[in-house]
């Protein structure tokens, strides 16, 4: 499974450094936050997700870590995204505005309501990636 996630995620991050970055002018600290995010991504693949332990405590923190950084990129993009076709705009604010509220949904679903964890994942997950496709069809 790390292994997996290492190949997609190089080609995930590597489509956000090496188009869509500098294809819609997005400024140069969101170089720094998918590098970062990147890195996470790396620890949650490889590091057990053991409960009550130091390494499932970085797993964990890893997994936040990618998120955030996921909210912050499609806020970048909205706020200052050059160009951005008007499809592609719509469904990047609808991310923007629901990613979060679906995070934090997330978060608090882990905590206490269980129920809750699959549809704003499904949700966060489904609304971004509208997002990044008709980003990269320039739609």
């Amino acid at each position: 499974m790390g292994l997996a996630l290492t190949f997609a995620g190089l080609a995930f991050y590597g489509f956000l450094i090496f188009w869509l970055i500098p294809e819609y002018q997005l400024p140069y600290v969101t170089y720094w936050i998918v590098i970062i995010s990147f890195i996470a991504q790396l620890f949650v693949a490889w590091l057990p997700a053991r409960p009550n332990s130091v390494v499932g405590r970085i797993h964990a923190a890893s997994g936040v870590a990618v998120g955030t950084a996921m909210v912050l990129c499609i806020w970048i993009l909205v706020l200052y995204g050059q160009d951005v076709p008007p499809i592609a705009r719509v469904l990047s604010i609808a991310a923007a505005i629901t990613t979060p509220i679906s995070y934090i949904t997330l978060s608090i679903g882990l905590v206490r309501v269980r129920r809750l964890v699959l549809p704003s994942e499904l949700a966060m997950i489904g609304v971004f990636s509208l997002a990044l496709i008709t980003l990269s069809l320039k739609i």
